[in-house]
């Protein structure tokens, strides 16, 4: 789920990420390929040049947002993503390029971030499920580029058992002319996760 303007606007996208860089699973629902990395790792550093060719989901259509934001002026210069993610044994590494006309104003600290821009992940690492309650493996991830003396952050919540900030998380947010970057590292130890392998399917929002 994709904040902008205090959480004027919110996006969301159901996909499930197949983590494997030699095949593709066709499933009858949203699929992308998320490349497993053997050896060469991400640099962490806002610059997103190494995730060209890497699949990517788009965020910015009306049917995309929430029912109680859609509305028939929303534009996709307002607020849209390009949303990419892949993953070593040890890692799950997510890019987005954000387009945004008030871009990085988030000025929340810990578990209020949701209500500035930034993104939310809810990641299902034993596999996409149809329940609305929260899994052992599940977790919901949120990724703030921070705002003036605020450093960028991640911070996770479990229900009943984490809301905590992600410390081993590394996350680097860069403005630009259109919008900002957001590029993070999210070690999955922290999450007591094992670790991770190809083909894996993970469920994804």
């Amino acid at each position: 789920e994709l904040r902008a303007g205090y959480g004027e606007w919110s996006v969301k996208l159901n996909t499930v990420f197949d983590i494997s860089g030699k095949r593709r699973f066709t499933l009858k629902k949203n699929i992308a390929v998320a490349p497993f990395l053997e050896s060469v790792p991400i640099t962490i550093d806002g610059v997103l040049d190494e995730w060209s060719g890497f699949p990517s989901i788009h965020l910015g259509k009306n049917e995309q947002l929430l029912e109680e934001r859609k509305t028939n002026t929303w534009r996709s210069d307002d607020i849209s993503a390009v949303i990419k993610v892949c993953a070593d044994k040890s890692n799950l590494y997510i890019a987005a390029d954000i387009t945004d006309d008030v871009p990085e104003i988030n000025p929340y600290k810990d578990g209020e971030i949701w209500r500035g821009d930034g993104i939310e992940l809810y990641v299902g690492f034993n596999g996409p499920r149809t329940d609305n309650w929260y899994g052992d493996g599940d977790f919901q991830i949120g990724l703030t580029p921070g705002y003036n003396e605020i450093q960028p952050f991640c911070w996770v919540w479990k229900v009943g058992k984490l809301n905590k900030r992600f410390d081993s998380a590394q996350i680097v947010s860069k403005k630009n002319n259109k919008g900002y970057t957001i590029e993070a590292r999210l070690p999955v130890e922290e999450l007591g996760i094992t670790p991770l392998q190809a083909p894996m399917l993970l469920g994804f929002d």
